[in-house]
């Protein structure tokens, strides 16, 4: 293992300095946090890292939209949290907190985003779909060929739970079978349309 060491020169800047487009979103230095809200039911979403700010500050205020106003009651600010009564997917999205506080005098504030997505109601089957191969496709390879084969499929959302996708042949998995088959596998993960 080796280390290499680097030397950079990094200025932060005010928010007055950082040059904006009125469509662009707020500068975030912080990986967005990700919440779910399944179709059709409710959630709430809080500014992550508020009680930090808190330690911190002599005193905070706190705001929260994506492209305010948000028209028709389905989602209301309460305070430093959103509450999404009735979720839809036109909702997914970025949301931007912003917080500002002072501390010893000084105005400071700070950014975090939460990309929030819909997923399939928990009252909903739970069964994956197999987009491909179709349920009665059969692939016919040579001897000794090298043949790239391709699942896609739709899984539900469990919250908190594993996954995984296999193949089988004859009835066995792939691993009962390493001198004719291996397999490498990346998943993609996509919002609920």
């Amino acid at each position: 293992m080796s280390c290499s060491k680097m030397a950079m020169r990094l200025s932060v800047l005010r928010p007055s300095e950082v040059f904006r487009d009125n469509d662009c979103d707020p500068p975030v230095a912080w990986e967005s946090t990700r919440q779910v809200i399944p179709f059709q039911m409710g959630g709430t979403m809080d500014c992550p890292d508020l009680k930090e700010a808190g330690k911190m500050a002599d005193n905070n205020t706190t705001s929260k939209c994506k492209r305010p106003p948000f028209v028709g009651g389905n989602r209301q600010l309460r305070g430093v949290s959103l509450r999404v009564h009735i979720m839809m997917g036109p909702y997914e999205g970025l949301y931007f907190c912003t917080v500002s506080y002072e501390r010893g005098g000084r105005p400071l504030n700070f950014t975090r985003s939460i990309n929030l997505s819909a997923v399939n109601s928990p009252g909903l089957p739970k069964i994956p779909t197999i987009l491909n191969p179709a349920k009665e496709q059969i692939f016919t390879v040579k001897r000794d060929s090298e043949v790239r084969l391709v699942c896609k499929a739709l899984l539900p959302y469990l919250e908190d739970a594993p996954w995984d996708l296999w193949w089988t042949v004859d009835g066995k998995t792939l691993d009962k079978l390493p001198d004719r088959f291996s397999k490498q596998n990346r998943y993609e993960e996509t919002a609920a349309q």
